[in-house]
């Protein structure tokens, strides 16, 4: 009798284990195992079950499957049970995968920059574009102007308002398209003295409004191209940064060759100059990865680097401005140049760039105090700012070596050597012949 009471229970053991429900993935690609409440609200399934909790499928062999649907009631714990054969699961899975293919492609809008480009074009509609369109149109009614003025500045708030309210604006975005508006103003300036071939007896209405559409044009252009190509925050500083170096590196050119007297060519080296910024940026950014704190650095390099030899001509007593002007634009191009070398390494965060730049001006002014302490009068009009440029450099150095370590950029392409001596005494004391590790590996990063 016992013999047949073992046989019963093995048997009743072997058919419990052979019956025994196995987890399955949800998704054909098997690696979802558990639905759980955050995935169905984005999914939007399993609505009908009221405070859904999670739900999974499972295998009883290989033709019989269910779906397990937990969820509450009443503050109790239900539990669903739904059959399915193996074509309905099928049907099912591939229904689900759908499902998450389709929510990986929606991506939430980023609108970071949104608000500051709003704001921008607020700012301008507000202080240039209010007054610059009424003295296009030559309002000379006091209430015609004043209404064209509250009519344009309403304007520039609600129109990029209401076009960027269902758009993808990025920081970069932002940040790239206020820039054109603000520098389209003086580009303006230089595209009429251009064209025109001098301002002086232009009238109002006509410089103004070629102002007024270069800023309004210049604004759509870089949201198009930040936009189109993706730009991101590091490039879109950088590219501005190099732009205004550029546009006064240009006027610095214009004093040291005495091309004022002739409109047309300072203006079209005003403009090129301008251009080749936005080109030197977008070198410069496609050569390296730019972060946004890059750029900042990138920038403090290049205002020390313009100030440096400018303080020491102040040293001459120098009354003609050429001289400045020629070592304010060389000594401002080897610095950009050493800030594009600093950063090679670096992925320095925004605060840390924000932090340099600080530094920078921080150790002007201190190095501008101590020099109105220790030079006695007849100097000080010389040498502070040399003093001042020093301190600069020092605060510079400082703030930079104090975050540098703090954001090493991701090697692109390196050499990794490892060695392991345990490799050569390992199978003596695991006393095994089946452990196989490397003495040597050479490893390089793509």
């Amino acid at each position: 009798m016992k013999f047949y009471k073992i046989i019963f229970l093995l048997f009743f053991n072997l058919s419990f284990l052979y019956s025994q429900e196995i987890n399955i993935p949800a998704d054909t690609s098997g690696k979802i195992f558990i639905i759980t409440e955050e995935l169905s609200n984005k999914l939007g399934i399993f609505k009908e079950h009221e405070n859904f909790q999670d739900a999974k499928l499972f295998k009883i062999d290989d033709s019989n499957y269910f779906l397990e649907i937990n969820y509450k009631s009443e503050e109790l714990l239900l539990r669903k049970r739904i059959n399915f054969t193996k074509s309905q699961l099928d049907s099912f899975r591939i229904d689900f995968s759908n499902k998450l293919v389709l929510l990986d492609s929606i991506k939430p809008f980023d609108q970071s920059g949104r608000l500051p480009l709003i704001v921008s074009s607020t700012v301008l509609g507000l202080g240039f574009w209010g007054w610059a369109l009424p003295t296009m149109l030559e309002a000379d009614n006091t209430a015609v102007f004043t209404g064209l003025y509250l009519l344009t500045a309403g304007t520039s708030f609600a129109v990029p308002y209401y076009l960027t309210m269902n758009s993808n604006i990025p920081k970069a975005v932002g940040t790239y398209t206020s820039f054109g508006g603000f520098a389209g103003i003086f580009h303006g300036l230089f595209l009429f003295d251009l064209v025109n071939g001098g301002i002086s007896n232009a009238p109002s209405s006509s410089i103004i409004g070629t102002m007024f559409f270069s800023s309004l044009s210049e604004m759509i252009i870089n949201y198009s191209i930040s936009k189109s190509n993706n730009f991101s925050n590091g490039k879109s500083s950088t590219m501005v940064s190099t732009s205004v170096f550029g546009t006064l590196m240009g006027l610095a050119l214009t004093d040291f060759l005495s091309l004022y007297n002739s409109p047309r060519l300072w203006s079209a080296t005003t403009i090129a100059t301008s251009a080749f910024g936005y080109l030197a940026g977008d070198y410069l950014s496609k050569r390296q990865s730019y972060s946004e704190g890059d750029a900042t650095v990138l920038t403090a390099s290049g205002l020390l680097g313009a100030a440096l030899p400018i303080s020491i001509v102040a040293l001459t007593d120098a009354s003609d401005s050429k001289p400045y002007s020629i070592a304010g634009t060389i000594g401002a191009c080897l610095g950009l140049l050493l800030g594009n070398y600093l950063t090679s390494d670096v992925d320095f965060e925004t605060s840390h760039g924000d932090y340099i730049m600080l530094g920078t001006f921080g150790g002007g002014l201190i190095g501008a105090g101590i020099g109105l302490i220790v030079t006695s009068t007849s100097e000080r009009k010389n040498s502070i700012p040399l003093y001042a440029t020093i301190g600069g450099i020092a605060g510079f150095s400082t703030l930079y070596f104090s975050f540098k370590g703090k954001s090493p950029k991701p090697s692109m392409s390196s050499f990794d050597f490892q060695f392991n001596p345990f490799a050569l005494y390992a199978p003596i004391i695991t006393k095994s012949e089946n452990i196989y590790l490397p003495f040597f590996q050479l490893l390089y990063n793509l």
